[in-house]
C-alpha cells in the first residue's frame, strides 16, 4: 500500500513539473519556424525640404506689357511635358526661353506650379536668375551685408551679394533709397539689359549715327548697354503696337522677358 501511494506520489509530481514546463515554453513568446510573426511599423513622417521660393507670389498679376517682346529666335529640344501650368504652348514667344530656363535650374516657378510668365519681375529675382544662370558661385565673404535692406539671412543674398562684388549692380547711390539694392523693387528693362551688360563685361558697342531706340538718347546712363544688346540680338525693344520703336527703358519687366534676355546670352 505504502509502495502504491509512492508510485503515485511520484507520478503527480512528474505530471505538475510537465505541466509547468509546458506552461512556461507557452508564454515566453518563442515564435514557431512556420509561423508569420506581424509587426506594426511606424514610418514617420519625411519632412519634406521645403526650398526657399525664388520670389514671393504677387497677390495680383502685373498688367502686360504693351507689346510682346520678340520671339527668341534659336530653338531648343521640344519637349512633351509641360515645365509649368501657364507655358503649355509651344508656340508662345517665351516658351523655349523658359523650357531651357527650368532645365538649366535659373527657374523654378511658383509653388503653385506656375512660372507667372507675364509678372513683374523684381530686382531680386533678375539677380537670383543671373546668378543660378552662372552656375551659383558662392560670393567671398562679407562682414557686412553691402545693401541695408538685404540681411545676410534674406533668400536672396548670395546671388545680391555676387553680384555687387562682379560690379553687376551698386544698388541705389542717391535719393531716398541710398545704399539699399531694393530687392522687391520691380527691374525695369533698362536695369536688366545694364545687370546683362556688365555680367557680359561691358563689352563696347559699335559705334550708330543714330539710337537704334526711340526713348533711348545717347546721352542716357544705360545707352550703351542698351545698344549692345540690340546689337547682340538680345533684344530687338518693341516692334509692334503703340510702342513700336521705343525700347521701354523704364517698363517694369516681364519674368518671360527677363528669361528670354538670358536664353539669348547663353
Amino acid at each position: 500500500m505504502k509502495t502504491t501511494k509512492r508510485y503515485l506520489a511520484i507520478i503527480t509530481a512528474v505530471i505538475i513539473i510537465v505541466i509547468i514546463w509546458l506552461f512556461r515554453s507557452c508564454g515566453s513568446g518563442t515564435t514557431p519556424e512556420n509561423a508569420t510573426q506581424t509587426q506594426d511599423v511606424v514610418i514617420e513622417d519625411a519632412s519634406v525640404e521645403v526650398e526657399v521660393p525664388e520670389e514671393s507670389i504677387a497677390e495680383e498679376p502685373a498688367e502686360a506689357e504693351s507689346a510682346i517682346e520678340e520671339t527668341a529666335e534659336a530653338t531648343i529640344e521640344e519637349t512633351s511635358a509641360d515645365v509649368f501650368s501657364d507655358v503649355n504652348d509651344p508656340k508662345h514667344p517665351y516658351y523655349d526661353a523658359i523650357v531651357w530656363a527650368s532645365e538649366n535650374n535659373i527657374t523654378k516657378g511658383y509653388v503653385d506650379g506656375s512660372f507667372g510668365i507675364d509678372d513683374t519681375c523684381t530686382r531680386g529675382q533678375a539677380v537670383m536668375f543671373l546668378w543660378r544662370m552662372d552656375g551659383c558661385p558662392e560670393p567671398e565673404q562679407a562682414e557686412v551685408s553691402p545693401f541695408t535692406d538685404v540681411p545676410d539671412s534674406h533668400a536672396f543674398y548670395k546671388a545680391v551679394l555676387w553680384a555687387q562684388q562682379k560690379g553687376i549692380t551698386k544698388g541705389y547711390t542717391t535719393g531716398e533709397k541710398a545704399g539699399q539694392f531694393a530687392v522687391d523693387d520691380p527691374c525695369t528693362r533698362g536695369q536688366i539689359m545694364t545687370f546683362i551688360w556688365r555680367y557680359k563685361g561691358q563689352p563696347a558697342p559699335e559705334e550708330v549715327s543714330e539710337s537704334p531706340f526711340s526713348d533711348v538718347e545717347p546721352s542716357h546712363a544705360y545707352y550703351k548697354a542698351i545698344l549692345w544688346g540690340s546689337q547682340e540680338g538680345v533684344t530687338k525693344g518693341y516692334t509692334t503696337g503703340p510702342d513700336a520703336g521705343k525700347f521701354g527703358i523704364d517698363d517694369a519687366c516681364t519674368r518671360g522677358q527677363i528669361v528670354t534676355f538670358l536664353y539669348r546670352i547663353r
